[in-house]
Order: C-alpha cells, then structure tokens, then sequence
C-alpha cells in the first residue's frame, strides 16, 4: 500500500507543477482522479487556506520569534498572508487533494487511481 502512496503524491506533485494556478490543479487533479471532483478540491483548498491563515496570525502575533533566517524575516517584515498563499498555494492544493482522495477511498471503496477504464466505471478494488 505505501507505494501506491508513495505514486499518488509523486503523480499529484507532478500535476501541480504543471499548473499556474489552483483552479488549473483542480482541473487536473480530478480529471486524473475520478474519485474527487473539482468542487471538493476547492472546499478543500479553501479550509486548508483558513487553517495556514490562523496559523499565519498566529506566528506573526508571537513575541518569542529569535533567530531568524532571511526567508523567514522577509516573510515576517514584509510578507502578508495573500503573499504567502501566491507563493505557497501548491502545499495547499496538494493538501486538499490529499483529503479529497482519502474522502473518495472510505466513501467509494476503492483506492484513487489514476483514470482508467475500470476506475471510471467503479470496478476498481485494488491490486
């Protein structure tokens, strides 16, 4: 089971480099993954992006910040949450594809696989 882990990510990662944007992963993401459609991805995306943004407020809110790489001060002196979204939203959208395809393995009953023949018609139980 792992490697068909380990595959599935390889496969996402490799579908959101392709992309420019969320949207254009959602596409994508689904097209290849049956199991989740595109309106789940960006529910998903959109609790994902909450939780960065509270944790974002959290950090930024925080006294006890010492020991700061230039990456981190810049994002601290200069950087707000949309910055941070435009430079970090394939984390989320890999995020949001991964709780997509969980929801779709307990509710379908079969594990996500890229779109084939026996996938898309629900035969698919695994190898």
């Amino acid at each position: 089971m792992e490697k068909k882990d380990e595959k599935i990510i390889k496969d996402l990662e490799a579908i959101v480099a392709s992309t420019n944007s969320p949207e254009e992963a959602f596409k994508k993401i689904a097209a290849a993954y049956p199991s989740v459609s595109v309106e789940e991805l960006k529910k998903n995306y959109e609790e994902e992006k909450k939780k960065a943004e509270a944790e974002f407020s959290k950090c930024s809110k925080s006294e006890d910040v010492e020991n700061l790489s230039d990456d981190a001060l810049e994002e601290i002196a200069g950087g707000s949450f949309g910055g941070w979204v435009k430079k970090n939203w394939p984390y989320l959208v890999l995020g949001a594809a991964a709780i997509g395809l969980t929801a779709g393995i307990i509710h379908k009953g079969f594990i996500a696989r890229q779109n084939t023949a026996a996938n898309a018609a629900g035969e698919y139980m695994g190898d």
